[in-house]
């Protein structure tokens, strides 16, 4: 998953936005949003998508872009997603027939439209979107929780405790250190 001081280093670091695919992988609870504001633990908020196509490795076809578009209406007011194509893990790109694919979709009859962009020309959109709609985009505060990487750090409770005790704690020492060299 994502650890909540994630939107605050992001945004340090000048970044608007995120993607992530991850979030299909849970095994347990769908996550509620697609396209969303993610809060982090020092109020900070990151502009968040979260491709209902629930794949990194997309072909585009007329059945994933249906399935999509009813995810993207079943999570939220949001008209415009992102769709990651093409071979991601282990290399490859998008194949000729994912990008025909992509070109007939564009303005056919019955499919959901299709539009190549970049990650940048969508996020414009999507959050231009996001800031027009009554109620806003929805707020996700906290971490993003991956259910299907349970206990990849450690299965350990008191593990996982003295790391979430320890966040703030960082925080509070980053701000003394800070404080210190002023």
């Amino acid at each position: 998953g994502y650890s909540a001081n994630l939107p605050g280093i992001a945004r340090h670091m000048g970044r608007t936005w995120m993607l992530t695919q991850k979030l299909s992988w849970n095994d347990t609870n769908t996550f509620p949003h697609h396209t969303f504001w993610w809060e982090g633990i020092d109020g900070t908020r990151l502009f968040t998508h979260f491709p209902p196509v629930d794949t990194y490795n997309s072909e585009l076809t007329p059945q994933e872009m249906h399935r999509a578009e009813s995810s993207l209406r079943q999570g939220g007011r949001a008209s415009v997603s992102l769709a990651p194509f093409g071979w991601g893990d282990g290399g490859g790109g998008p194949t000729r027939e994912q990008a025909e694919r992509a070109h007939r979709q564009a303005d056919l009859e019955g499919v959901p439209r299709v539009r190549l962009s970049t990650p940048g020309a969508f996020f414009a959109d999507a959050l231009e979107e996001a800031t027009r709609e009554v109620p806003p985009a929805p707020t996700w505060v906290g971490e993003l929780y991956l259910e299907n990487h349970r206990g990849v750090l450690t299965s350990q409770h008191r593990t996982k405790w003295g790391n979430r005790h320890c966040e703030p704690l960082l925080r509070e020492a980053e701000l003394w250190a800070t404080t210190a060299t002023v």
